[in-house]
Order: C-alpha cells, then structure tokens, then sequence
C-alpha cells in the first residue's frame, strides 16, 4: 500500500468478499444441494451412451462395447456379447431391448433382419423400433428394416407428441 488509510468502501467490500471466497471454497462440504461426484463404471474406457432402466437401475454403455449396470452403488458389468463395438444406443434392460452399436443393431426382435451400420440412436414408436444410422432414419417393422427417410447422418433420434400431430426429430451431421 502507498501509506494511505482505507477507505470505507474498500473496508466494506473486503468484508463481504471474504466470507464469499469462503463459503464458494467450502460449499462442495456442505451438506444439502447438489454435488457432482465421479462415479465411473471403469476408469479404463469412456461411457458412450447412458440410460436408466424401468426399474431404476442406470447402464452405461462404452466405447469398448460393453454395458455396466449401476445398482445400489455398485457398478457390475452385463454379460453381453456385442463384438466390442462401441455402444451407441441403449432403450432400457439389454437382455430384452434393442443395443445399438457402432456396427449395427443387436438383440432387435427374434428373426429381425440384422442392421449393420453405425446406430447412433434408437427410439420405439406405434409402428415399430426407429434407428438413427449413418445413413439414415431405418424402421424395424415386422422383422423388415426399410427406410422412411431421411437420408442424412442421424446422431439421435426424438419422437415428439403435439396437437397437430406425431413429429420426429432427427440430430444430424
């Protein structure tokens, strides 16, 4: 400082600076409110997909093409062959919904023929199981994948209820 006394203001605002750096440090050990906590299935891949589950479980799909489950804070992995493709889409339980993949569809309805390209999304509508692929939106409907439209790079799919209709949303690249 150059030698001259503080003024009232300066005063007035350390006092109410200090007690905000403290409790903005403290806050994370605070109980009450919401905390973010790391609470990874494995550290040795990334999550992909995460979806919770009708029962309330969470799964997490992963680039390493596997599927964790997250039940009473404790993550085990689901006994799943899906080739090692990154998982891409997950609907709810994987022994009995749909996986997407990086490579494809697995497990869609028994004598289904199989989807085999990038699903980005998948989405169950009236007619029967949508999926987001690299080239486009593909119905499943009575074992037969067909092509609605559109013929765009689909990331995710969004199905949207209105008074003027049934919309589907497509995120694309």
């Amino acid at each position: 400082m150059d030698g001259k006394p503080m003024n009232s203001r300066h005063t007035l605002a350390l006092s109410l600076a200090i007690p905000g750096v403290i409790l903005v440090a403290a806050a994370p050990f605070l109980s009450g409110g919401t905390h973010l906590v790391a609470n990874d299935p494995t550290d040795a891949v990334q999550v992909t997909e995460l979806v919770a589950t009708s029962g309330g479980d969470v799964l997490a799909g992963t680039e390493a093409g596997e599927v964790w489950r997250l039940r009473d804070r404790a993550w085990t992995r689901e006994d799943l062959d899906l080739g090692g493709h990154p998982v891409m889409a997950l609907l709810d339980e994987p022994d009995r919904t749909p996986v997407g993949t990086s490579a494809g569809v697995y497990y869609a309805e028994p004598g289904a023929a199989p989807l085999k390209e990038r699903v980005g999304s998948l989405l169950r509508v009236d007619r029967g199981l949508l999926a987001g692929t690299a080239g486009g939106v593909r119905l499943l409907a009575d074992g037969i994948w067909g092509t609605p439209g559109p013929t765009a790079s689909i990331y995710s799919l969004f199905a949207q209820r209105r008074g003027d209709g049934d919309w589907l949303h497509a995120g694309t690249v």
